[in-house]
């Protein structure tokens, strides 16, 4: 399997490992790396896509300070969509799957510096080595697991570190449902199929790691989740801004689609207000990913619907064609009004002309 590593070295580095911990399971999540950051022997192989459909490991490293072991934390674990290079850039699409959980964090780091030679480690005061690694099995203290309660665990150990120490809250969106049930749409190639007519709801789990006391005893204003979409296929049926103001919630937006003629993929764009305020700003609020979508035709229903509204159509015509004297051939005008009129209403009905 491929172990990737992301740090805070930079913003976004770390805004990934908290992508890889926020995103539903299926979804795709691509992680960056210059070539000088991975070993020479994986460089050819990644960039032919000579991974794919293999298992890959997301970790947090704390590089700590010199002199002290940089430590890995575990957060996810998934399988590789593509790889390739671009640009001396080498781009790593993951599929997200189970969270990543370790009972000893020590331990942990210490199994993968034993597989992995290239390990990052200090030299000096320059931390040296690479952050994308093969190595046969996952460390023997780490586990796989799809329980919330364990995602918990693995934010807990994650609030502990350098990173995030300062890091408000964590949240996990567990997925879209139809409306009173219990599992997940399933996502197909990075997407959530929808009905068209239904009616969904998306289900999101915040965390503060810390327990007592309660951090927000005497805080006067939540921190905010904002859910979006510039779809006009996609319509919200309840508030689209969540406030975080309890260390332990589940959080839930509803949601319905309309009709399309055709497939169409949309987005549900997730943006986490990480300062307390009184109301929710989106100016304020950090992009964090785009829950992909597809809402899939309903080809029986908008054909049916066409023949009717072409009927209709035709009805007034064929009526006066049959009370006309002067038209010698009564059937054979009326079917071809007939015909007419049922393809004139399956192009209304599939949206290439308006009635």
């Amino acid at each position: 399997m491929l172990m990737c590593l992301s740090s805070h070295a930079r913003l976004r580095y770390k805004e990934d490992i908290l992508r890889s911990m926020a995103m539903p399971k299926g979804e795709f999540l691509v992680f960056r790396y210059q070539l000088e950051w991975i070993p020479e022997g994986l460089r050819e192989r990644l960039a032919t896509n000579s991974f794919a459909k293999e298992d890959v490991g997301i970790a947090y490293l704390d590089p700590q300070s010199p002199g002290l072991e940089p430590v890995a934390v575990p957060c996810r674990l998934g399988t590789i969509v593509e790889s390739r290079l671009s640009a001396g850039v080498i781009y790593i699409e993951i599929c997200l799957g189970d969270f990543w959980i370790a009972t000893d964090i020590d331990g942990f780091s210490r199994g993968l510096r034993s597989k992995a030679e290239s390990f990052p480690r200090w030299r000096g005061t320059t931390l040296d080595g690479d952050f994308v690694h093969q190595i046969d099995v996952m460390p023997s203290v780490s586990s796989r697991s799809g329980d919330i309660a364990q995602w918990q665990v693995a934010v807990t150990q994650l609030k502990a570190r350098i990173g995030f120490l300062e890091h408000p809250f964590f949240y996990h969106v567990i997925g879209i449902f139809k409306i009173r049930t219990k599992a997940p749409l399933r996502a197909k190639d990075g997407s959530v199929e929808l009905l068209p007519y239904v009616t969904y709801e998306i289900r999101i789990a915040c965390f503060i790691p810390g327990g007592s006391p309660d951090p927000f005893s005497g805080r006067a204003h939540p921190f905010w989740l904002h859910i979006e979409s510039e779809d006009k296929t996609l319509s919200f049926a309840t508030t689209t801004n969540l406030s975080i103001d309890s260390p332990y919630d589940e959080k839930i937006v509803r949601f319905r689609t309309s009709s399309v003629p055709a497939t169409i993929d949309c987005a549900l764009t997730i943006f986490s207000q990480r300062s307390p305020l009184d109301r929710p700003d989106r100016t304020k609020a950090t992009l964090d990913f785009d829950l992909s979508t597809r809402t899939v035709a309903n080809t029986r229903t908008l054909i049916l619907q066409g023949l009717l509204i072409g009927a209709f159509l035709s009805i007034q015509g064929i009526y006066s064609i049959w009370i006309n004297p002067q038209i010698a051939d009564k059937l054979g005008s009326a079917v071809v009004l007939l015909v007419a009129g049922l393809i004139a209403g399956l192009i209304a009905s599939f949206g290439l002309k308006k009635l």
